[in-house]
């Protein structure tokens, strides 16, 4: 499921992927703008502190755990 933040980007990529050949690729055309708007709807932001898989693989020069 590609989205992005009003569709543009995510539909560029759909493309790309389809035309490289990678299929069952969805699109989520409303977008976080859309998704954003209902309150009703879900919306985690940022990784979860006790996920380890969620964490950026390089934190950067002087990161200490």
């Amino acid at each position: 499921m590609l989205y992005c933040g009003g569709a543009i980007n995510a539909a560029g990529l759909a493309l790309a992927l389809h035309e490289t050949g990678i299929g069952g690729v969805l699109l989520y055309d409303g977008s976080l703008s859309e998704w954003r708007a209902d309150a009703a709807l879900p919306l985690t932001v940022g990784p979860k502190e006790d996920d380890p898989a969620d964490a950026p693989a390089d934190r950067g020069p002087g990161y200490r755990a």
